[in-house]
C-alpha cells in the first residue's frame, strides 16, 4: 500500500524549483508569442489580395499551431501543475491558479479543436480551385478564436504576476511570526 508523502517531503529543492519555474515561464510566454504571431499572420492573410500569399500564410498558421502553440501549451500546463503540487502554492488552494488552469485548457481546446479546423478549411478555400466565397466568414471566425486565445493568455499572465489572492509569507516569516515574543530585561 502506497501512501502520499507528507507535505514537507513533497517539495522541490531550490534549484529544481527555479528550473521548473523558468521552464514554465518560457513555455507560457512562448505560447503567448505564438498566438500573437498567429494573429498577425491571420491579419495579413485577411487583408492581402495575393491568393498565393494568403494560402501560404494559412500553411504557416498550421505549422505554428502544431509545432509551437500546442507543445508550448502542454509543457506550460505540465510545468504549472508540477509547480503547484511540489511548492507551497498547492494545486487548488488559490482561485487565481484554478482560473489559470481553466484558461489554459480553454486555449488548448480551442487551438486543437477549433483553430486547427479553421486553418484546414482556410487552406482548402484559399487553395487552387477552393471556395473563395467561404473565406470571409472563416477568416472572421478564425481571427475571433485566436483573439480569444490571446486575451486568455494575457489574463493568465496577469494572474501569475499579480496573484490576486495575496502573497504567501516566506517560510522564515511564518516561523518568525509563530514564535512567541520574549521580553528582555536589561540588567542595569
Amino acid at each position: 500500500m502506497t501512501t502520499t508523502p507528507a507535505p514537507s517531503t513533497r517539495r522541490f529543492s531550490r534549484p529544481v524549483r527555479r528550473a521548473v519555474n523558468a521552464g514554465h515561464v518560457v513555455f507560457a510566454v512562448g505560447m503567448l508569442g505564438v498566438e500573437w504571431t498567429m494573429m498577425l499572420i491571420a491579419g495579413l492573410a485577411r487583408t492581402t489580395d495575393d491568393p498565393t500569399l494568403r494560402h501560404s500564410a494559412y500553411s504557416v498558421l498550421r505549422l505554428l499551431a502544431f509545432a509551437g502553440g500546442i507543445p508550448f501549451g502542454v509543457l506550460s500546463l505540465l510545468t504549472g501543475v508540477l509547480l503547484c503540487v511540489f511548492t507551497p502554492w498547492g494545486l487548488w488552494q488559490h482561485l487565481w491558479i484554478k482560473v489559470k488552469i481553466v484558461l489554459l485548457f480553454a486555449v488548448l481546446i480551442s487551438g486543437g479543436a477549433v483553430v486547427s479546423q479553421f486553418v484546414h478549411r482556410l487552406m482548402s478555400a484559399s487553395g487552387p480551385g477552393g471556395n473563395a466565397d467561404a473565406l470571409p466568414a472563416l477568416q472572421n471566425w478564425h481571427m475571433a478564436v485566436v483573439a480569444f486565445q490571446l486575451l486568455a493568455l494575457i489574463a493568465a499572465t496577469a494572474l501569475s504576476v499579480f496573484k490576486p489572492s495575496g502573497r504567501r509569507p516566506r517560510p522564515a516569516a511564518r516561523v518568525k511570526a509563530a514564535a512567541p515574543v520574549r521580553e528582555t530585561v536589561s540588567a542595569r
